[in-house]
């Protein structure tokens, strides 16, 4: 990242106070969404791969990179979709999922099953399962809308879905890697990742919510034994906003209140981590917001109120609204004794910052943003009886 000078120091962001209502309402959440989703646009390459991460007030693109956040760009795409019913957003999801099929690497099991799996690397032997998770998860809703995408890659996402059901392990977690020709004994040898472990229910889910098969119904619940063994006793910060999406979805889908359970179990655990205080904070804590979001649209679904929950969403989510960054931001820095303020470049209106002390704008953050900011726009429309986004 090209640095303003050796003694330059981020300081702050500067915008009104009076750009924030008192209370979030479906209108202002809509206005968050279209605007990142706007920056997301920009971010988007000819490839259909993104830019990783951008600072707003340089111009810089930073050399990271991350496949499994580069995947997570397609479920931003199907919840924007949910929430503006645009074709547009379709267009950009399936040229990003033709990326990586392009890379993803075909394999056979030692005992007969072909999978296929998405490459840490071009051409590479190693996938990290959260990257397959993902895919899943995020071009589902393709076979949901009945589009041809979906027909035409039926094989390949069929593929795709067995390396997921073949990673599951005798425990129900999940092996956090896949190896080109990995035998049965690797896999139970190889670890389980609590971030990855989330992403694969949800991606079973997801399955199980669009075929209702026997499989994916045994693989949910053995994961669902692992959970109710390996994350009750502990907050899991890989897991949790997994973890609430994934309960809100199965409790609707199965109506099994071991569902409903583990939520609250998890999310008592997540309070005594971090209790819900109106705190200010300057970081980006979207990933959390959106668990929080998900458990407080389960405690809607079973009639229970959760004023002290709901009232700390509706402020973090407001403080989250300060860095998502507008023509009006400026960026305070001290630079040879002078005090200079930078405005944003183009690109990266409406993207999130990573924090008023990182003033970058991460793909991974905006993804957590969007479903955050929409599984509030669902609650919200529910208290209002408008339900005006599509739900699941």
């Amino acid at each position: 990242m090209r640095s303003l000078g050796s003694c330059c120091l981020f300081l702050f962001l500067l915008q009104p106070e009076s750009a924030f209502a008192l209370r979030l309402d479906q209108e202002e959440v809509r206005t968050i969404l279209d605007n990142v989703a706007i920056h997301l646009e920009k971010m988007q390459l000819t490839s259909g791969r993104y830019q990783y991460e951008f600072n707003p007030f340089t111009g810089d693109f930073t050399d990271d990179d991350n496949v499994v956040r580069q995947v997570g760009t397609l479920q931003s795409m199907s919840e924007l979709y949910k929430v503006f019913e645009d074709e547009k957003y379709l267009e950009r999801l399936k040229k990003t999922a033709d990326y990586w099929l392009e890379q993803s690497v075909r394999d056979v099991t030692p005992d007969g099953l072909v999978l296929r799996y998405i490459p840490n690397e071009v051409h590479g032997d190693e996938a990290k399962t959260g990257t397959m998770a993902l895919f899943i998860v995020g071009t589902r809703v393709l076979k949901e809308v009945g589009d041809p995408w979906w027909l035409a890659h039926e094989q390949e996402m069929s593929e795709i879905e067995n390396a997921i059901f073949w990673l599951q392990k005798a425990d129900g977690s999940f092996a956090k890697s896949y190896h080109h020709g990995m035998t049965e004994a690797k896999k139970e040898a190889t670890p389980n990742l609590d971030f990855f472990d989330g992403e694969s229910m949800l991606a079973l889910l997801k399955i199980y919510r669009t075929d209702r098969d026997e499989r994916s119904r045994n693989a949910i619940y053995a994961a669902l034994s692992h959970w109710e063994r390996a994350y009750v006793d502990e907050y899991a910060k890989g897991l949790y906003l997994w973890a609430m999406t994934s309960m809100r979805l199965g409790y609707e889908l199965f109506e099994d209140g071991r569902f409903a359970t583990f939520a609250d179990i998890h999310q008592a655990l997540y309070d005594n981590y971090s209790p819900p205080r109106r705190v200010f904070f300057s970081n980006n804590r979207c990933a959390t917001l959106e668990g929080m979001s998900q458990w407080m649209r389960l405690q809607q679904q079973l009639g229970v109120e959760r004023n002290m929950h709901e009232k700390y969403l509706d402020f973090s989510l407001r403080r989250i609204a300060r860095l998502q960054v507008s023509r009006e931001h400026k960026l305070r820095v001290s630079y040879n004794g002078l005090m200079l303020r930078i405005a944003p470049r183009g690109i990266g209106i409406g993207g999130i910052l990573t924090g008023l002390n990182q003033p970058v704008q991460r793909i991974d953050f905006q993804q957590h943003c969007i479903s955050a900011y929409r599984a509030w726009l669902i609650y919200l429309d529910r208290i209002k009886n408008q339900p005006a986004v599509v739900e699941e």
